[in-house]
């Protein structure tokens, strides 16, 4: 998923929630010196005039207790500071990719 940001100031994600999801929280995955860790964000900053993109090994939504199966579609809220929450429809994948 990318989130793209076509205002003039940073939008910045604050959280996300899911009916299909007990929790949603936001991650991102680094290497550092050959070993992945993954890191629990408070915050995502998506720059003005630019894009985040959600994906393995970097920056990403982790679903904790889902309920829900590969080929649903879920919806998933993004809150952010200072602006309205924005409601998006998501496709359910495999660790595999798209099923």
């Amino acid at each position: 998923m990318t989130v793209r940001n076509d205002g003039d100031t940073d939008a910045v994600l604050t959280g996300a929630s899911s009916p299909s999801c007990g929790m949603v929280m936001l991650h991102k995955s680094e290497d550092s010196s050959g070993m992945a860790m993954m890191m629990d964000m408070q915050t995502i900053t998506i720059p003005a005039h630019g894009s985040v993109t959600f994906q393995p090994g970097g920056y990403h939504l982790m679903c904790m207790s889902p309920a829900m199966k590969l080929g649903d579609t879920v919806k998933l809220t993004l809150s952010f500071q200072d602006a309205p929450a924005m409601t998006v429809a998501a496709p359910v994948y495999g660790a595999q990719g798209a099923p």
